[in-house]
């Protein structure tokens, strides 16, 4: 406890100075695409890197039977993350500074109250204490939901884990890209918007059938990974000045003390709900459903909290639409975004569109079911030959695993 109390911490004061930092080294013109790549390349290493050290758990323990011996292969990959760990630390010491404004000569209460008294960041607070409030008041039962009550294996729910971060990874590229055209404000709106009916789906997850939780996981790794970016470019717009890092201090020590207090509240709220039937017919809301009722409820109601939340890079509505449709053109009947902006006078475009796309989707299957054959046999030998490749790849990384393992044995043992 003591040893993760000080590891959390430092966790913490190497954040606020990192985000401090990085706001000052970035341009704010292209800070969306740049979180955008640099999240999606570490969540990218993150999967591999925890798919690669399960795989090296897995091969280490099956050699062994001990206890002791064991726990040295946690010990091994340990040391692998401090030695990174150490690397990233010397890597930023390439980076060049950026030039840093003169400190006010003013006490350091004075700067605390700063944030406070700065009506536009402590808007923003409140909303993320609100938005934060209703995700964590739901967020620690959805794997007891998995686990107790819709009897999900645990590979299966490190697959939903899996296709979460996939998503994520197309989030970060395609909000990335929509964050620095129409600012961080309407991107939160529209993520929120959508992360906020994540738990509304898993009201209809049942034993039988728990399919929606796919649907559940993508759209959450997609809606958040925006909301992720929305809410940094956010901060890093509003806390400007010569004491930034003071706003960034204080934005995350209310914001996770509210955020601690988040799943005690969600417990309360589960032996509230323990017992009560809301409705009892398609679907039964009772008991945990009612929870994740009432966080999608409380989820819509903070971000009429953005509103107030005043940015310069507002923009209208056609405009939003207008910035949407550049990254939707795969779609035929992407011109009823246009329709939006043209007002009621032109509804009859929509009739217009609508034909059009119905026109070029029947196109699209007359062409796929003409080369259906074609199709068909070329991803059969695609298909056999990634089959494998596959084979051929994890025959060589299982062979690398065990020279590694015979390697470090041999060093623990002191044979050469």
């Amino acid at each position: 406890m003591i040893l993760l109390t000080g590891a959390s911490i430092c966790a913490s004061i190497t954040g606020i100075a990192w985000t401090s930092w990085i706001a000052d080294l970035i341009p704010k013109g292209v800070r969306g695409r740049f979180f955008s790549r640099r999240n999606m390349s570490a969540q990218v290493v993150g999967m591999l890197a925890a798919v690669l050290a399960g795989q090296f758990i897995d091969q280490w323990q099956a050699r062994f039977d001990t206890d002791q011996l064991r726990s040295y292969g946690f010990m091994i990959l340990f040391a692998i993350g401090i030695a990174f760990g150490l690397a990233g630390i010397f890597l930023f010491r390439k980076i060049k500074e950026p030039t840093l404004a003169a400190p006010e000569d003013t006490s350091f209460f004075k700067q605390l109250r700063e944030p406070f008294l700065d009506k536009n960041f402590r808007m923003f607070m409140v909303f993320s204490i609100a938005w934060g409030f209703s995700t964590g008041i739901v967020g620690p039962f959805f794997s007891v939901y998995m686990i107790n009550t819709l009897q999900i294996p645990f590979s299966l729910i490190t697959l939903f884990g899996v296709a979460a971060g996939l998503s994520s990874i197309l989030g970060f590229k395609v909000w990335g890209a929509l964050i620095d055209k129409i600012g961080a404000k309407p991107l939160s709106i529209i993520c929120g918007i959508g992360g906020s009916f994540v738990p509304f789906l898993w009201i209809f997850a049942t034993p039988e059938n728990y399919l929606v939780i796919w649907a559940s996981n993508v759209l959450s790794g997609l809606f958040f990974a925006g909301i992720g970016l929305a809410s940094t470019g956010l901060m890093m717009n509003l806390a400007t000045g010569k004491n930034s890092s003071v706003y960034f201090a204080v934005f995350a020590a209310v914001t996770g003390l509210f955020g601690a207090l988040a799943p005690i509240a969600g417990g309360v709220f589960g032996d509230f709900f323990r017992g009560k039937v809301l409705y009892d017919g398609i679907i039964q809301l009772s008991d945990i459903r009612l929870l994740f009722l009432t966080s999608t409820t409380l989820r819509l109601l903070s971000l009429v909290l953005i509103r107030f939340i005043a940015t310069p890079e507002t923009i209208s509505v056609s405009q939003l639409f207008a910035s949407i449709s550049q990254y939707q053109k795969f779609l035929p009947l992407y011109q009823l975004q246009n329709v939006a902006s043209t007002g009621m006078s032109h509804v009859e475009n929509m009739t217009a569109s609508m034909s059009r796309g119905v026109i070029a989707v029947e196109q699209q299957i007359d062409t796929f079911l003409a080369r259906g054959g074609d199709l068909g046999k070329a991803l059969i030998f695609k298909a056999r030959a990634l089959d494998r490749k596959i084979d051929a790849g994890i025959g060589r990384h299982e062979a690398f695993l065990e020279r590694l393992i015979d390697k470090i044995l041999r060093i623990f043992s002191g044979r050469k």
